[in-house]
């Protein structure tokens, strides 16, 4: 399932990204990474707002992001090639 990262350093880009929102770098978060996250081709971009309560599943499909789940709770299970990854953001707050 890890087969991208070796001894010294990461060769492709992940798979998922969890960006935790700060009011400093909110913006960001939103607008630039998406951008990076999108060129780059991370299939799962998520993120997590603390001030909120809330989250935003991203899902790669084509050439673009769809919203593949957001609210406060609930469960989502990430498929990945070689394995999956299950969370349950209820359990965050």
């Amino acid at each position: 399932c890890f087969d991208f990262i070796n001894q010294y350093y990461i060769t492709q880009p992940p798979e998922l990204v969890v960006e935790i929102l700060s009011p400093s770098t909110r913006k960001k978060d939103i607008n630039v990474k998406h951008k990076i996250y999108l060129e780059q081709g991370v299939k799962y971009y998520v993120i997590v707002d603390p001030e909120n309560n809330t989250y935003t599943i991203y899902q790669l499909a084509g050439k673009d992001y769809t919203t593949a789940k957001a609210g406060h709770d609930g469960s989502f299970k990430f498929e990945f090639d070689d394995c999956s990854a299950e969370i349950n953001f209820g359990k965050l707050w």
